[in-house]
């Protein structure tokens, strides 16, 4: 009966073993990528800064004031107003930026916004578009930083993205988990050549490059479905570790679940669509990308391999559960190296405290969005954060 047990138990860790594996490997390749030259010029790059915004009157005004001194003459920076009831438009247009206003009554969502505003767009001079969150500060060189990515012969970039340093359990534990999918995921993707997933803001595509995709995902984590598609077609995005951004985090657990639920429901229903046709491929940067669309994440994936050592212990088959108790803590190690390579504050690393919650809190996010995937199919609402 143990035995049986014991079999069961591996079956179901299996996945989570994967993930750690996966993510171990590319923290190992993260280790080796190297800080970008500064001297790379994109003078003849002329690009299109594109903000979706959706009743961001608090927030925008700071991302403008970071983004407009750093335009270069042809560049030109559109604010996408979508269905705006606030001072969205009037504020942008203050800072200097062309603002599109979508009547109330134009397809919702972030993809049909960011679609009407490159609609918009389309007779302009431009030779890249960058699409920043309205609620993302640049840092100083990020234009630049990006003009020379795609000047160097880059398809596709997505920048470093980070999330404000704040005070508060949340927001610390939204840090930690940005210094992965922000940091360390894409450097290690980099230096490994393969495909560096888009993540909605600071993604950057040529212009001949977008003339064969569109934002065509009508509900959770169209930058998801952007990269599959890139991926396809044999685009693979690199990472522009120089052009650097910061969001705000959600405030509120209520927030940050429904920020994290449409996550995950996304990848879900990106599985749905590309797992086949990625491992049909048979290439290496097809196959990551399948891997990740297989496997659970950090989070659950650390409580299934504790589950799992004290299981297999318990069945009676002590050397299993110790290759799951270091695969766990290969996990552990992973998350510092991406605490440390973005060399977060110590509030972030105290935030880790709490990691047996978080994880239970994600957990929980998991099974809902197996259940929510009709809901995830739909146009969402931005998180609040302000």
């Amino acid at each position: 009966m143990r035995v049986i047990v014991a079999l069961g138990i591996a079956a179901a860790a299996a996945p989570a073993a994967l993930a750690a594996l996966h993510l171990t490997a590319l923290a190992g390749a993260s280790l080796l990528h190297r800080a970008p030259r500064r001297d790379l010029a994109g003078e003849g790059v002329a690009l299109l800064v594109l903000i979706p915004a959706h009743n961001e009157e608090r927030v925008i005004g700071e991302t403008l004031a970071a983004l407009m001194p750093q335009q270069r003459s042809g560049d030109h920076v559109i604010v996408a107003a979508d269905r705006c009831t606030d001072g969205t438009a009037t504020l942008a247009r203050a800072f200097g930026a062309t603002v599109l206003e979508r009547a109330p009554e134009s397809p919702p969502g972030r993809a049909a916004t960011v679609e009407h505003g490159l609609s918009f767009a389309a007779p302009l001079a431009w030779d890249g578009v960058v699409v920043i969150d309205a609620d993302s500060v640049v840092e100083p060189g990020f234009l630049d930083a990006i003009r020379a990515g795609l000047a160097a012969g880059a398809p596709a970039l997505q920048a470093r993205s980070e999330s404000i340093p704040e005070r508060g359990v949340i927001a610390n534990l939204a840090l930690a988990a940005y210094t992965l999918r922000g940091v360390l995921v894409p450097r290690g993707r980099h230096v490994l050549g393969v495909c560096v997933r888009m993540q909605g803001s600071g993604m950057a595509l040529r212009r001949d490059v977008l003339a064969r995709h569109r934002f065509r995902a009508r509900g959770a984590s169209e930058d998801l479905w952007l990269s599959m598609d890139l991926l396809l077609d044999g685009v693979l995005p690199r990472f522009a570790d120089g052009a650097r951004l910061r969001s705000q985090s959600a405030r509120s657990l209520r927030a940050a679940s429904r920020q994290r639920l449409r996550w995950e429901s996304g990848r879900i229903l990106a599985a749905q669509e590309f797992l086949v046709p990625l491992l049909r491929r048979r290439d290496r940067a097809c196959l990551e990308a399948a891997l990740h669309l297989l496997t659970p994440p950090v989070a659950v994936s650390g409580l299934l391999l504790g589950m799992a050592a004290a299981l297999e212990w318990w069945a009676g088959f002590p050397w299993v559960a110790l290759v799951a108790a270091g695969l766990l803590a290969a996990l552990a190690v992973d998350v510092a190296v991406a605490l440390a390579e973005a060399r977060a504050p110590l509030r972030t690393w105290l935030s880790l405290l709490s990691a047996p919650l978080y994880v239970a809190w994600k957990a929980a996010i998991q099974v809902w969005a197996l259940f929510s995937l009709r809901q995830a199919r739909v146009p969402y609402a931005p998180t609040p954060r302000a």
